[in-house]
């Protein structure tokens, strides 16, 4: 099975499965196999990030559909778009989607503007608006526009410096207002505080609800066959197995911050925070291969 690329920036458009949801869909997975195609772009994942990581684990087949865009923004609107479509408004992961979409479609619609092949708004003093020409054109209301992409811009600061509030607040751990959102994109450390501290346990989190997609006939027709495996009532893996899933994303979090920042020209402040959490996540992966019984590279 070909090796995909997991990039985080792609990976944080998912959405998010509650313990219970993601139980039941490595079930699913295990028993009638990767029925979905793992969807890629240039050889990066985007669409089925649960999926590959599963079957990469457990070692089931899966098929790979290679999708092509003009434009790394494209396709994440393309993400953005698909998703949506199963979400309820209004919940902190679909105006994050919804921000996100009108974020990377802006460099388009100037295009178009430029090109003449789109009308534009434009204010009394001939101002083009973007955000006004985007409502019309889309069918939405103006303010939604506005108030998601200023909101999705927060988000992604917020997914970039505390990368686990972020995923806090898109599996409804945290309830953030838009006022917060602001607040922690400036790194304001007293909201920063307060956010954490309404941590909500998972077992309060309600499964969320939404219209399921439709099968498309692209779908349909990459339907395959593949190794089922057995899985017991209880399974003594699910947690491991559920933290060998996120690790990768660390992974990725971590070369992707060192592939694009310059850690000479950081501040020493910076760098020895990263140092202290390094170190630590170090000690805990030492403890951790103590406990399963590895201390050298026996796997």
């Amino acid at each position: 099975m070909k090796k995909l690329t997991i990039d985080t920036e792609f990976y944080n458009l998912s959405v998010p499965n509650t313990a219970e949801q993601q139980a039941e869909f490595e079930r699913s997975i295990l028993y009638e196999g990767c029925l979905d195609p793992i969807i890629t772009w240039e050889g990066i994942v985007i669409d089925g990030h649960k999926r590959y990581l599963i079957c990469s684990l457990e070692e089931i087949e899966y098929k790979v559909q290679e999708v092509s865009f003009p434009s790394r923004e494209k396709a994440m609107a393309w993400i953005c778009r698909r998703r949506i479509q199963d979400l309820r408004p209004g919940t902190p992961i679909y105006k994050y989607l919804f921000g996100k979409m009108i974020n990377c479609l802006k460099p388009s619609y100037r295009e178009m503007i430029r090109n003449g092949s789109i009308g534009c708004y434009k204010d009394p003093d001939g101002r083009i608006r973007i955000s006004k020409t985007m409502s019309d054109d889309l069918g939405v209301n103006y303010s939604m526009v506005e108030s998601s992409s200023v909101y999705a811009n927060n988000v992604d600061k917020i997914a970039r410096d505390t990368p686990e509030i972020f995923h806090a607040m898109m599996e409804g751990k945290i309830k953030v207002t838009i006022r917060e959102a602001g607040a922690l994109a400036r790194g304001e450390r007293k909201i920063k505080r307060a956010v954490r501290s309404r941590m909500i346990p998972d077992e309060e989190i309600k499964p969320r609800r939404g219209r399921p997609r439709k099968m498309t006939e692209q779908d349909e027709g990459v339907m395959l066959s593949t190794k089922i495996k057995e899985m017991p009532d209880f399974d003594p893996d699910m947690e491991i197995r559920g933290l060998t899933l996120t690790i990768p994303t660390w992974m990725a979090a971590i070369a992707r911050a060192e592939k694009k920042t310059d850690m000479k020209l950081a501040t020493q402040r910076a760098r020895r925070q990263l140092a202290e959490s390094l170190l630590r996540l170090d000690e805990q992966i030492q403890i951790t291969l103590e406990a399963i019984g590895c201390t050298e590279k026996e796997y």
